[in-house]
């Protein structure tokens, strides 16, 4: 992942720069960009197309109060918690976990950002099926960036479906085979199995990506089952109630609602909110309905991860109270670091100076603070 990274971000920024090249510079695209009818290009707010779901109110509140939490891995699980356990100590995992922050929603986006652009330009009336980032790479890059071009394609995608394999062989060998199937199983033989399962979850999402019409309309079905189910992640970490039954009920409940909502072809906002609205309250009902965890469980599992919330019961005298509030500023000037360092990155880009050095000096300031905040945060917790 390390290597495949920093192949796959060569790649996007060697696109950028030939692509904006092509158009004259920045300076010549953005002129070109906001003499016709398209919006300008640092204009970020949605605009109003007509539809109630379009309006400036209504999507800012679907993306701050659902979307933020519909995504998968929402609760820091999954494919995040790998490279977590891959680091040395709590304190590393929280400082890498802030460093792929920043590659992820700053560096890396930036480059996808100027390449979209250029394309506006270099491939104004594309057909339908054609892919933009495509047609420009053809356009702008000679034959032997290209091939360089497609390794990084390469990379991009084995950093992921790796991680994706891994994560699902995971879940199905400790939490299905190794409890339900074959208990006495040694290592070797789960690893055997581990390793089995990876090559039928791949054989598997070939089939599925065969019959999918798009990458854009598997991402808005995720999204939109991730609305019934982020809400039950979000919350086991803040009560004790919440159990298996919770989590298996709002995975049925949201995938069904999804997948009726895209049988009837619902746009990617109403989807959210009647998944939400029908998941939600029945998961719920079904957590109040089922027997909680085992006391000891629970017991064992406030002792390695100390959560916060509604753990009063299961604490032991010697744990500290909740320090809520420092970590609420903590998740405050983590959102005003990457939003500070991803705007003002832009801003620097496209020449606007005194908004570009304002904005990362913000953001730089709060990632400090940040770090000061996870240091003593760790030093508490050992």
């Amino acid at each position: 992942d390390f290597l495949q990274f920093f192949l796959a971000m060569a790649g996007a920024l060697l696109l950028a720069v030939a692509a904006v090249s092509a158009v004259g510079g920045i300076s010549e695209m953005t002129a070109h960009l906001n003499s016709g009818d398209i919006i300008s290009p640092m204009n970020f707010l949605p605009r109003s197309s007509g539809s109630f779901w379009s309006d400036l109110p209504v999507a800012l509140a679907l993306f701050l109060g659902v979307q933020w939490w519909a995504f998968i891995n929402s609760d820091g699980g999954g494919k995040v918690i790998q490279r977590q356990m891959a680091c040395r100590d709590e304190r590393e995992a929280a400082r890498a976990t802030l460093w792929f922050l920043i590659t992820h929603y700053v560096f890396r986006t930036w480059p996808w950002l100027l390449t979209a652009l250029a394309s506006m330009i270099l491939v104004p009336n594309l057909p339908e099926g054609r892919s933009a980032y495509v047609e420009v790479m053809l356009q702008v890059l000679p034959a032997g960036w290209r091939g360089f071009m497609l390794a990084t394609f390469l990379a991009a995608f084995m950093s992921t479906i790796d991680t994706q394999l891994n994560w699902g062989s995971s879940y199905f060998v400790n939490d299905f085979y190794a409890r339900f199937i074959n208990r006495k199983a040694d290592e070797k033989h789960l690893l055997l199995v581990s390793r089995l399962s990876g090559v039928f979850f791949l054989l598997l999402s070939g089939v599925f990506t065969f019959y999918s019409d798009s990458v854009t309309s598997v991402f808005r079905f995720i999204l939109s089952m991730g609305a019934g189910v982020g809400p039950i992640y979000l919350l086991r970490w803040f009560w004790w109630r919440v159990n298996a039954w919770s989590e298996i009920s709002a995975m049925c409940l949201s995938m069904t609602v999804s997948s009726v909502c895209r049988l009837y072809d619902l746009d990617l906002a109403p989807s959210l909110m009647i998944t939400l609205a029908a998941s939600m309250p029945l998961s719920l009902l079904v957590t109040m309905l089922t027997a909680p965890t085992e006391r000891e469980q629970l017991l064992r599992f406030v002792a390695r991860t100390r959560p916060f919330g509604l753990w009063a019961d299961y604490r032991r005298p010697q744990d500290a109270p909740d320090a809520w509030l420092p970590l609420l500023a903590g998740c405050i000037c983590l959102c005003l670091c990457i939003f500070g360092l991803l705007f003002g990155v832009g801003w620097l880009l496209f020449g606007e100076y005194a908004n570009g050095f304002t904005a990362v000096t913000i953001g730089v300031i709060c990632g400090l603070v940040v770090l000061k905040l996870l240091n003593a945060y760790a030093v508490e917790r050992s």
